[in-house]
Formats: structure tokens, sequence, C-alpha cells
């Protein structure tokens, strides 16, 4: 069965044939580990992609170190080399710059025209198109600190600001419904280690319905919808199964595994992921193989409901 299949299968609680993989790699390993990471996939492959991580040769001005201005306007400080750095002057800091603030929509067009889609088509690996994120560009849009007081007070401006990167996104998924992608993705950061960032209310008056609606149109045009999250975002797992989202790629072991086990185990696929904040850097291969058995005890239901992935850093 090929990565593409053993994906979907999962995905759908439809009997993959094994457990299939995933692995993503910050281009700052590539800068250190090249060789053995090229190597490391050569002798096994992944269900993603062309079975690859992508081969990083060189790096993208975002990713290199210096000061950065990305398309947004928001300038950036990278101090590591493969490591996406910190904004440090954001374009809308002051509210008087909405006025005229316009997205770079010109930046999807340039984009997708460079796509090839028989490229996508022939992949043997489960592909996925890229909507963008929400929380994420609202934070180098503006300082974070802001961001939430804004949330909290429920301030117009904000609401502005959404509705700007949301229609933004939904440029982007109108593209990527028009190419052979097997699903689409969204990330968003939206846990600390401990809890929500934001209080779930808040989440669901004004993000929930937005991310309903790319995901009630990848629905139909017959994608799976798969969202990234670290954090501890339990008190929104549920509003996520509910808006449609198949496969939840979140930091497990920063929540009750038991609980997520016991509510949502066969409900949402758990892609991933292995803990990378210490078990990856600092475990035993043994520490490792016992985590991989537990998640698999955990949230693989016999026909599918889990994909094992993990990132290197």
């Amino acid at each position: 069965m090929k990565g593409k299949e053993r994906v979907k299968r999962a995905v759908k609680f439809e009997t993959p044939d094994i457990i299939p993989t995933d692995v993503w790699s910050l281009p700052a390993i590539h800068l250190k580990y090249r060789d053995e990471l090229w190597k490391l996939f050569d002798r096994y492959p992944i269900d993603f992609g062309n079975g690859k991580v992508e081969r990083i040769t060189t790096l993208e001005d975002r990713y290199k170190a210096g000061i950065y201005k990305d398309e947004w306007g928001a300038v950036w400080r990278n101090e590591t080399p493969g490591l996406m750095g910190q904004v440090m002057e954001f374009p809308l800091n002051d509210w008087d710059n909405l006025k005229h603030f316009k997205p770079p929509l010109e930046m999807v067009d340039k984009e997708f025209a460079k796509v090839n889609p028989k490229s996508i088509e022939t992949q043997p690996g489960f592909t996925l198109g890229f909507i963008g994120t929400i929380y994420h560009q609202m934070n180098w849009l503006r300082n974070s600190e802001d961001v939430m007081i804004d949330l909290m007070s429920e301030d117009k401006k904000i609401i502005t600001m959404i509705d700007i990167i949301h229609d933004y996104n939904m440029k982007r998924l109108n593209k990527v419904l028009r190419l052979p992608y097997d699903g689409v993705v969204v990330a968003d950061d939206w846990g600390s280690q401990s809890q929500l960032l934001i209080p779930p209310m808040l989440w669901r008056k004004f993000f929930k319905s937005r991310y309903k609606e790319y995901f009630d149109m990848a629905h139909r045009a017959g994608k799976l919808v798969f969202f990234h999250s670290d954090g501890y975002i339990t008190e929104i797992i549920e509003d996520m199964i509910e808006i449609g989202v198949d496969a939840l790629n979140s930091q497990v072991w920063c929540m009750d595994v038991e609980e997520l086990r016991d509510r949502f185990r066969g409900r949402i696929c758990f892609w991933g992921e292995l803990d990378r904040q210490w078990l990856l850097p600092r475990g035993t291969p043994e520490e490792i193989d016992k985590a991989i058995a537990k998640a698999v005890r955990y949230f693989h239901t016999g026909t599918g409901g889990y994909i094992c992935q993990c990132e290197f850093t």
C-alpha cells in the first residue's frame, strides 16, 4: 500500500496496512546533519509527499541570520540560521495604519503560478495544500500582548484585522482547491504548555466559524482537513471535531493523554506528535520506543486514528 492510501485509510478509520509515519524538519537540522538526515529517509520513507523530508540546501531569507522584512510588512530579527526569528517591528502596532493596510494578495498568485499539478498528482505519499494561519499572522502584524488585550475587549479593529487575514486565506484556499492535493492544512498555535492562550468562548466567537468556512469548502471539494496547533488545547478539540477537522497535529504529551484517549480516540485522527522538547533531544532509544508504543496503544483503534509523527529541529 502506498503512503497516499495508507494515510487516507488511517484518517478515515478504514484499516491501513500499517500505521502511517510523518516527519517534519526545520532547516537548522539540515545545516548540521544534512547527510545523516537524507540517508535516514532514503532508508525509511515517510507516507507524505515524495516519502522524504524536503532536501534543503539553501536558506530562504526568513531562515537566515539578520534582519528580514516579510511580504506583510513585518520586520524580523533572526539570530540562529535555520530557525525562525522574532518580529521586531509590527505593521499594525499603530491602529492608524489599519486604514490603508492591504494584505499581499499578489503573493498568492505568484506562489501558485509556480505549482505544477502533475507533480502533486504523481506523489506516492499523501499531499497537503496549506491554507494559512489566522492567529499566527495576527501576532506577526501586531504585538502579541496587544492582540490578547484587543480580543478580550472585543475591539472592532481586531475584528477588522481578522477579516483581512481571513479574506487572504480564502484566496489561498480557492487556489488550493483547484489543485489535486489530498487534503488541506491550517496551522495556528493556540496553547501555552498549560492552557489555552485565550478563553474558549473568545476562540469560538472569533475563530471557530472562520475555520469552519475553510473546512466546509474543503470537504465539499473532497479534501481531508488537517490542523496543527502546539500547546495545551484540550478545551477546543471537541470544537475541532464539530467543525470538521479530520486529523489533528498537537503536543499530546503536554495534555492529559488519558483524557485525550477517553474523550477523543476513534473520533479524530491523532497526527502525532512525539515530544520534541524533552524526549527526542534527550531521551534514549528505549524511551522513544516506549513513547511510540504508548501513543499507538492510546490513539490507534485497530482500524486507524493515528499517524506516527515527529519533528526534528
